[in-house]
């Protein structure tokens, strides 16, 4: 009973991410995938999380998200024409009939990560989107270059010739290469600034890594859109301490949240460890 329970709440949920409206800000001209190593646990640096994550760059907007989400988007666009549902102005119910054949058709139902972050190249404007705990939330920051030195070395990454770049940003220190053969003043996560793309980032502790694995240019028209679905506004520093509440102490970080677990609400219930937390953004 609780099995079955708990599959139906797992497809609402999923029909209700669905049926969220979107809005297309852009086209894709140019896309790279990057594989993204994190320790999550400082006191364990052999954990690593490997994720794969897709910065898609349009004329401009730019958005970079979870490379598992747009697989979920792809096959749910594929998936809607087949059944004759406007994926654009979907309700819940045409939710649930297209997250219904994505289970029968063994596609991928979620991503890993919720991050979503749309940089507004004219407007110098950065959007943050991310999860804490059950909360969707969602924050604006003006763009910051970080203070970059140029050194010649030189190495191959993803089949382009890369230069060398160093910085400190958020707290820690970083070593880039950019390809001078692709100018776009672009990379993953929030990093931006070069005379090139940046294609390998990572930071002097090696905690957080990103290396490009794939660039592609769509000779197709692949949208770049962001869902409209609820987000509690708040700010970078707002959020992160929240995210470092959680971490610390989630049960007391959850008390009277309504999606709080039954065994968070009993006094008697067995004390909830701590989440290791090792952000990107140390400052």
């Amino acid at each position: 009973m609780k099995r079955t329970v708990l599959i139906a709440l797992f497809f609402a949920l999923n029909a209700y991410v669905l049926s969220a409206k979107i809005t297309v800000l852009d086209t894709t001209v140019i896309r790279f995938r990057y594989e993204v190593k994190t320790v999550s646990d400082t006191l364990n640096p052999t954990d690593i999380r490997n994720e794969l994550f897709l910065l898609q760059i349009g004329k401009n907007v730019s958005r970079y998200s979870d490379y598992k989400w747009f697989v979920v988007d792809s096959a749910s666009a594929a998936i809607a024409k087949e059944i004759n549902v406007d994926l654009y102005n979907i309700d819940f119910n045409g939710a649930n009939e297209l997250n219904l054949k994505m289970s029968e058709k063994g596609y991928p139902m979620f991503g890993t990560s919720y991050i979503n972050i749309f940089i507004y190249t004219s407007e110098k404007k950065l959007v943050y989107i991310d999860k804490c705990a059950f909360d969707r939330y969602s924050y604006e920051e003006t763009v910051e270059v970080p203070d970059w030195k140029l050194f010649n070395d030189t190495a191959t990454v993803c089949g382009y010739l890369c230069r060398k770049a160093t910085a400190r940003f958020r707290g820690r220190d970083y070593e880039a290469w950019f390809a001078p053969d692709i100018p776009i003043s672009l990379g993953p996560w929030k990093f931006m600034g070069l005379p090139g793309i940046i294609l390998k980032i990572a930071d002097s502790r090696e905690h957080h890594q990103f290396e490009c694995v794939a660039i592609e240019q769509p000779d197709w028209i692949d949208v770049i859109y962001k869902r409209n679905n609820m987000k509690i506004k708040t700010d970078r520093l707002t959020f992160n301490k929240k995210r470092k509440q959680h971490s610390n102490n989630p049960k007391a970080y959850l008390e009277g949240h309504p999606l709080a677990p039954e065994s968070y609400k009993s006094p008697q219930s067995t004390p909830v460890k701590s989440i290791p937390y090792n952000p990107i953004e140390l400052e």
